[in-house]
């Protein structure tokens, strides 16, 4: 069990979150969610001791703690998997090293806060089971997973995205631990791994703390909800019909109280400029200014309740164009495509009509994205033909902008792409997408997931293309944008192919399935649930 009192941390100037109290039980399965950029991966860190922190988390008994790598420090590691196991062995050594050198210093033991924290912290590494996967396990669960052996000694920067989530979770399950923290698992990862994993989580009798997006990963896995919102953590007991149905009583109940708590301060400062009016014009100012007073002080005692709309708000995405497309958008006969020996895709045949909403799906390394780049025209076809419609006007979005110079700053980059608006319009925009004005000096490549995400949604919405190729648009959003995209998609008159692992939001925008399997493509009526 741990034990978590007045958890604060600071980051710059503003709390990320603060006064956090809870305790986490032996076997929870729990989902830690919330907007981006509201702290849900240094909470973990918290909990993991990997970084400093006001109040204090309490270890009671024994829990040893396995946490998944972050994929942004995992994917540009230039090792191998095995070189960065024993890298990290060492890093390991070295940390507990460096915490028990501070523990012989005579002057620790004059300040007790700092003595407290220190243990706190040493505790916590000990117990984190970081040195101690088990091999035999590893390439269990590796083999499990379907990952190749050229996984494991090809340098991981070079992997794909499917390829690198899966050697992390595979880190992480091979150890021995009570407790899993598992930061945005089901990134970049196929369907029929994600469902692995959730086999996994809920057949094991371990603790669990899941960061994830993927509303069917924690329908399927999570028996509590943990959300970070206005700063403070609020739990929901239950799955995830009943998380929404609490979560809307409890944004009802916030909203009631904003009401009544505004109304009821505008209704007492409006009486007090009325009494302080009467005591400059009539004879009893005395009396009126200690009316005044009096209420102004109960307005000003009035709880702060803070407008849950500014953290509920949907965000308003429009795709639409007025350009109307021919009637079959894409028209592909007789595609081929290799990789040096490796076969993608033989002789595939298939089009695309106008307005067609259609998902597609395959494992990992069968050449979605590849498919996508073929429509996108960034790829040539080794042979066959893909015809592109009249008035077809293509817009890509892909995760790590690609298809752009990412050297060049976020404010270049808007000038550049939205220089036909105005600059407090084009401002405003990037701002009510998330896109914070302290980021416009960073290189675009320096950008976190979801960030990059963002700016590419705003791109598509501002250009009005009538053609839209998505590559996993949902990693990276949290789950209130991923349901603006989801109604945004529903609404499109126009034409969509999207990569997506992510069962519900297919089920959500699909209309047809693009099933990629042993070089072919096979096209299916229905979406996601209709089909598998």
């Amino acid at each position: 069990m741990i034990k978590i009192q007045n958890l604060s941390m600071i980051y710059g100037k503003e709390p990320l979150f603060e006064d956090v109290n809870l305790i986490i039980k032996k076997g929870e399965k729990i989902a830690l969610i919330g907007q981006n950029g509201t702290g849900k991966t240094t909470f973990i860190k918290c909990i993991s001791g990997e970084v400093d922190f006001e109040g204090k988390v309490e270890i009671l008994g024994t829990m040893r703690i396995s946490m998944m790598e972050q994929e942004k420090n995992f994917s540009k590691t230039n090792s191998n998997f095995s070189e960065y196991l024993e890298e990290k062995r060492e890093l390991y050594k070295e940390k507990v090293a460096q915490i028990e050198s501070k523990l012989s210093e005579p002057s620790l033991y004059e300040n007790q806060q700092e003595l407290d924290r220190v243990i706190q912290q040493h505790e916590t590494i000990l117990g984190g089971s970081k040195e101690k996967i088990e091999e035999v396990k590893l390439k269990k669960i590796l083999r499990e997973v379907e990952t190749d052996m050229a996984s494991y000694t090809n340098k991981i920067k070079n992997l794909s995205g499917g390829q690198k989530t899966k050697l992390r979770i595979a880190e992480c399950l091979a150890k021995e631990a009570d407790l899993y923290i598992l930061d945005e698992p089901t990134n970049h990862l196929d369907i029929e791994t994600t469902q692995w994993l959730e086999q996994w989580v809920s057949k094991s009798n371990a603790t669990f703390i899941l960061v994830s997006h993927d509303r069917q990963f924690l329908k399927n896995t999570v028996n509590k909800f943990l959300e970070i919102e206005n700063k403070k953590m609020v739990c929901y007991n239950g799955n995830y019909e009943t998380y929404l149905k609490s979560r809307n009583a409890h944004i009802e109940k916030l909203r009631k109280d904003y009401r009544e708590v505004n109304k009821k301060r505008k209704q007492l400062l409006e009486s007090a400029a009325e009494k302080r009016r009467w005591a400059v014009s009539g004879s009893r100012d005395s009396r009126h200014r200690k009316m005044a007073e009096r209420m102004e002080r109960q307005a000003a005692e009035l709880p702060e309740v803070f407008d849950p709309d500014k953290f509920t708000q949907e965000f308003r995405i429009d795709f639409e164009s007025a350009l109307r497309a021919g009637s079959t958008i894409f028209d592909a006969h007789n595609i081929n495509k290799s990789f040096g020996d490796k076969i993608i895709f033989q002789k595939c045949t298939f089009e695309v009509e106008r307005g067609e909403k259609i998902g597609v799906v395959g494992l990992n390394g069968t050449g979605k994205s590849t498919l996508i780049k073929l429509l996108y025209q960034m790829e040539a076809s080794d042979s066959g033909t893909i015809k592109i419609g009249n008035n077809a006007r293509i817009g890509y979005f892909d995760q790590e902008l690609a298809d752009i110079d990412t050297n060049q700053t976020v404010e270049e980059f808007l000038i550049a792409e939205f220089g036909d608006l105005a600059e407090h319009k084009m401002v405003g925009l990037a701002i009510r997408y998330g896109i914070n004005r302290e980021s416009f000096p960073n290189k675009l490549k320096t950008l976190s997931g979801g960030e990059k995400s963002r700016i590419n949604l705003v791109r598509l919405m501002v250009r009005k293309y009538n053609v839209l190729l998505f590559d996993e648009p949902t990693n990276n959003l949290d789950i209130e944008l991923i349901r603006s995209l989801e109604k945004a998609l529903q609404d499109y008159r126009g034409t969509i192919v999207f990569i997506s692992h992510d069962r519900y939001f297919i089920d959500k925008v699909a209309e047809k399935i693009i099933s990629i399997e042993n070089n072919k493509i096979k096209v299916l009526k229905g979406n996601y649930s209709e089909n598998f």
